[in-house]
């Protein structure tokens, strides 16, 4: 957000547009697992005997393990959580400019300096003329 501040006032004619770059559809996939499993963790260690009650069934033997170690049970569930959410970060940071990658964190592993940037743009800016191009990053 401070790149874009500081850009748009070299570039006030230049549009920028910020915006998420979106996870693959595998990690949104492990992330929604993570979610559920957490959700019906919890349920099964405050509510798992009337659930089972419910359904005509006895409690499972494990059961009576997580409801024996709630806290640790609990714990364990919010650290898979937050590991299985963890991959809805992408970690991204690209800019492109009239639909070109000028520059991909992802690619280079690491953020580009301002005047890096500043750089890449302006020779970008300089080379499509006053047509107004848009710079965007994810």
């Amino acid at each position: 957000m401070q790149y874009r501040q500081m850009l748009q006032r070299i570039y006030p004619q230049t549009p920028i547009v910020g915006r998420n770059f979106p996870p693959s559809p595998q990690k949104v996939l492990i992330a929604q697992i993570g979610q559920y499993a957490f959700f019906a963790g919890i349920a099964l260690v405050f509510f798992g005997e009337q659930i089972f009650r419910a359904l005509n069934m006895a409690p499972p033997a494990w059961h009576a393990g997580l409801t024996e170690n709630k806290m640790q049970t609990c714990l364990f569930l919010w650290i898979m959580n937050s590991v299985a959410t963890s991959q809805m970060s992408t970690g991204a940071f690209e800019i492109s400019f009239n639909g070109e990658v000028i520059f991909s964190k992802i690619e280079t592993n690491r953020l580009p300096s301002f005047d890096e940037l500043v750089e890449l743009l302006q020779m970008r800016v300089q080379a499509a003329g006053p047509s107004g191009e848009t710079a965007n990053w994810h």
